[in-house]
């Protein structure tokens, strides 16, 4: 069984902690460049992208065709009441 030491010699384990720690650097240094970089308009709409991108991220992982499925689902069981 590798020991700790001996997983850092292995390039593959080297790379994937070197990446980790540079991706829990990242956020924190967006945000401060965010911060002291931009104005509040340029803050908000830095946001907006943001958040749209996301929501797209979402999209593209099947979020549209499971709420289909619930809304169909739902649908089937409405009864109206007083024309609606």
């Amino acid at each position: 069984m590798k020991t700790f030491v001996d997983a850092f010699k292995d390039r593959d384990t080297l790379v994937l902690f070197l990446d980790r720690f540079i991706m829990a650097l990242k956020g924190p240094l967006v945000i401060m460049a965010v911060l002291f970089s931009l104005n509040v308009r340029e803050q908000g709409i830095w946001y907006t992208f943001i958040s749209l991108s996301a929501l797209s991220g979402i999209v593209e992982l099947g979020f549209t065709s499971i709420i289909t499925q619930f809304v169909s689902h739902e649908y089937a069981y409405l009864k109206k009441k007083m024309g609606f």
